[in-house]
């Protein structure tokens, strides 16, 4: 199995850098170079930081400020791992093609998805490590002796690698989970991406701005979160928490085996028939087109994306909210939320252009098509943003008084796609 993997993971690299050196218009050894460059600067920029960071602090980390600063910069390790893996997970080469001829070799699924995966993991460990460099510098200072020092970078080692699986393998169950919807494959990679990431958000924000110390007599589930129990295991090591170290390390391998036995080929994009059997309102041109472009622009993949991702960036919004230091951030994207389902118009014109000329040849009235589509789009729009912004002035993120403001950046948005 491991040479399947590995034969697999040569192709996947070969088929990458090709992919790059074609779309850069450039050679496979300009682009090894680059990769090689941007390695050593990407080396340079973390070890440059972790510079600063020696600079900045000059003194022994306080015993009592110890675990807060592990937390967060253990926290800090899992978002930039998980918004590396969620870039290399989106750019690497598409599947459908290379399935097809991994399907014809001697190799099962499942080491056939793992060669796809190694790859990523390889590039992303050594990516996050490099831009995590100030964290080793932390637990440089926070040891005491040689010997705690080189657990603890050990362990955070440790954490990068688990991190970097856990968030590779869901970004690739979304995505397969996305074929359900037949999704066009740009569309499941954004849909994974933005789910992968928003729970890499979720877990590590409250950590990462922190303004109180950790007070080792309190427990939460929270507690639980990977970042949390690496830290608490190089903090204040016990047999349990190393115990719940070894178990996030056993997930990270079922969150892999999951991955590649659980991935499914893209499927053909499908034509969704939402809204089937229903007709226009009334029997006159105007209620026609407005019919039409109802069912044109709810079945359509962009709809399905508004419809999947607005639920979840809430929630990270409202959590988000919850800790001072990020709460105004938070208030001010809420209003943005419920304006996004009506930047749906910008698809408006692209939509209908090609066969508008029916409509203006049956009517002779080439400006019939303004006034349903603005209908249309509104009625669209206001069926996600009516509950978009209950759910804002519910959870506290949109005041009411903000309410008209609102409206009018909606209509604002509403009417971008005739300008």
């Amino acid at each position: 199995m491991l040479t399947g993997v590995g034969a697999v993971a040569r192709v996947i690299v070969a088929l990458w850098v090709r992919e790059v050196a074609r779309a850069l218009h450039a050679t496979r050894r300009q682009v090894t170079a680059g990769i090689v460059v941007s390695t050593v600067l990407t080396v340079a920029l973390g070890a440059m930081l972790a510079l600063v960071a020696a600079s900045q602090v000059t003194a022994d980390i306080p015993h009592e400020l110890r675990a807060t600063i592990l937390r967060t910069s253990f926290g800090g390790a899992v978002l930039s791992v998980g918004a590396i893996a969620v870039a290399l997970s989106l750019s690497a080469p598409q599947r459908t093609a290379l399935q097809n001829l991994l399907d014809l070799l001697p190799i099962s699924r499942a080491a056939a998805r793992l060669g796809q995966l190694l790859p990523i993991l390889l590039v992303g460990f050594v990516y996050s490590v490099a831009l995590s460099s100030t964290g080793i510098f932390v637990l440089t200072r926070a040891a005491v002796t040689a010997a705690e020092a080189a657990a603890g970078i050990a362990t955070y080692l440790m954490l990068i690698a688990v991190a970097l699986v856990v968030a590779v393998s869901l970004f690739s169950l979304l995505q397969s989970a996305t074929a359900l919807l037949r999704l066009p494959t740009q569309y499941s990679a954004a849909v994974a991406g933005v789910l992968t990431l928003s729970t890499v958000l979720s877990l590590t924000i409250p950590d990462i701005f922190a303004t109180l110390p950790v007070d080792p007599a309190q427990s939460s589930p929270a507690d639980l979160f990977p970042h949390r129990a690496f830290a608490a295991a190089v903090a204040s090591p016990s047999v349990l928490r190393w115990a719940l170290v070894i178990a996030w390390i056993v997930t990270a391998l079922a969150f892999a085996w999951a991955a590649a036995v659980g991935y499914r080929p893209e499927a053909k994009p499908r034509h969704y028939s939402f809204l089937r059997g229903t007709r226009p309102f009334g029997r006159t041109p105007f209620w026609g087109h407005v019919w039409v472009e109802t069912l044109i622009a709810i079945r359509n993949p962009q709809y399905v994306m508004v419809v999947l991702i607005t639920p979840v960036t809430i929630t990270v919004v409202w959590m988000a909210s919850l800790n001072s230091s990020t709460s105004i951030v938070a208030t001010s994207l809420a209003g943005s939320l419920t304006v996004l389902p009506f930047m749906l118009a910008l698809y408006a014109v692209g939509r209908t252009a090609r066969f508008e000329w029916i409509a203006t040849i049956a009517t002779a009235r080439p400006r019939l098509r303004i006034a349903p589509k603005a209908v249309a789009y509104f009625a669209v729009a206001i069926v996600l943003a009516v509950p978009a912004a209950a759910a804002c002035v519910a959870l506290g993120l949109l005041p009411a008084d903000a309410l008209g403001s609102t409206v009018l950046r909606c209509a604002r948005a509403e009417c971008v796609w005739h300008e």
